[in-house]
């Protein structure tokens, strides 16, 4: 989990899912988010990011099956899914990536 402040209008949580088990605490750390975002006057906007690296993650054989799970999981508690390789690390697609946190932010909190 990588929680971290953008600006005092956006909290961003990013799960970075290298490993099956990486799945599991997602439900416990948004329950986490959401009580101690009331608690310490987090800000009411959360945006959340469910980041897969296919190479770390499943074989060619599952990778169908795993993007499935991902997708369905970041459906399931509001997320946005990227896909990431570890080859996809060009400063374009990086970009692109920045982007598109940048976009989900303002949209979110309604710039």
């Amino acid at each position: 989990m990588y929680p971290f402040m953008l600006g005092y209008d956006v909290l961003i949580y990013v799960v970075d899912v290298t490993l099956p088990t990486a799945f599991d605490s997602i439900e416990s750390d948004l329950n986490r988010l959401n009580i101690t975002r009331v608690e310490n006057s987090y800000p009411k906007n959360l945006v959340k990011y469910l980041i897969g690296n296919k190479v770390d993650l499943c074989s060619e054989q599952t990778k169908i099956m795993n993007k499935t799970l991902a997708t369905l999981y970041a459906e399931t508690f509001g997320m946005r899914y990227v896909e990431m390789n570890s080859t996809q690390t060009s400063p374009a697609y990086l970009e692109s990536i920045a982007r598109d946190f940048y976009e989900t932010a303002k949209s979110t909190v309604n710039y």
